[in-house]
């Protein structure tokens, strides 16, 4: 109910700032060097959800020669971080571009549904063959709420509201039991089978994500569930081979449950390290933050668990030497 309303509240607001005069939105920009004069342009200063957004590019060569190719890149970012990147090259159709030749380069691209509306910034870098790269070359645009998903926040809150009231009166004792027994079955999974949870849980996030259209954050969930689920083989692999070998835990004695789960998560955390750039830095960081604090979270337990421990320790023996 919360989110709904809150995402209701963002988009209408986002309705009414897109129409104000004082947006600071810029629709073309140019970059000259001695090399190349280069012009980035938007054909709209504003644009909707799952709208296609249309980028011209304009090229002139400066030099005395053919410039054979022409490498790409354009980053976009929201509130300073990276949300999509794409790289691509420029030829020409073979004839390179030629000197003092008026050159336009046109891109497409067509907006994903579930990006948050907002200001947008479209840095574009250009790199001649064996010349130094130009630019950035920045513009920005204004992303604006459609409104099939205006009134689909509508709706969410009129059906998120009625299910809260139904949940608080007549279904509260039945939402109340199921709650319990879904926390008590994943509390009771084992390290393995909490990864591989995990991982079925992120592969469906990438799923969403992948149909919003956001397909940079859709493959780095693909890339977090295949290390959960590697993480979690493994651990059901130990699990299999300790109770089908006895003679194998004499030589190697069974890890302590909270040794493995410290264990498996910084090696998650590693993973995430290593997996860099498919993994992009702020993601990076954000994901070895999260593990970070589930890491805390154990130890706190773990640490409370034993005191317990000791205690039922102690008592038992007592009760041995009064028998």
């Amino acid at each position: 109910m919360v989110m709904s309303v809150v995402l209701c509240l963002t988009l209408i607001v986002s309705s009414f700032q897109a129409s104000s005069p004082d947006l600071n939105v810029k629709t073309s920009t140019i970059i000259e060097d001695n090399n190349m004069f280069l012009s980035f342009s938007s054909s709209r200063p504003f644009y909707d959800t799952g709208q296609k957004a249309s980028f011209f590019i304009d090229v002139v060569n400066r030099q005395d020669q053919v410039i054979r190719r022409i490498d790409y890149t354009l980053s976009v970012k929201y509130l300073g971080i990276e949300v999509f990147r794409m790289e691509e090259s420029s030829e020409r159709e073979g004839r390179g571009y030629r000197p003092g030749v008026w050159e336009r380069l046109s891109m497409e691209k067509s907006l994903p549904e579930l990006i948050p509306p907002g200001l947008y910034a479209l840095e574009f870098f250009a790199r001649p063959v064996g010349m130094d790269a130009t630019g950035p070359a920045t513009i920005v645009i204004y992303v604006r709420p459609s409104p099939s998903l205006l009134q689909s926040s509508v709706f969410a809150v009129i059906v998120s509201g009625v299910l809260l009231t139904l949940s608080l009166t007549a279904g509260a004792p039945l939402m109340r039991r199921i709650d319990e027994e879904t926390i008590r079955l994943i509390t009771n999974f084992s390290i393995g089978q909490k990864f591989a949870f995990s991982g079925i849980c992120l592969l469906m996030l990438a799923a969403f994500m992948l149909m919003g259209g956001l397909e940079m954050f859709a493959n780095e969930f693909a890339t977090l569930t295949y290390f959960s689920l590697v993480i979690g083989v493994l651990n059901l692999f130990w699990d299999s081979i300790s109770e089908s070998r006895p003679r194998l835990l004499r030589t190697f004695p069974r890890t302590p449950f909270s040794s493995r789960t410290l264990i498996s998560l910084l090696a998650f955390g590693i993973l995430i390290y290593l997996s860099r750039p498919a993994i992009s830095n702020p993601s990076a960081t954000f994901y070895i933050l999260i593990l970070s604090l589930i890491l805390v979270y154990t130890i706190m337990r773990e640490a409370k668990k034993r005191p317990q421990g000791t205690k039922t320790w102690i008592a038992n023996l007592q009760q041995r030497q009064g028998k």
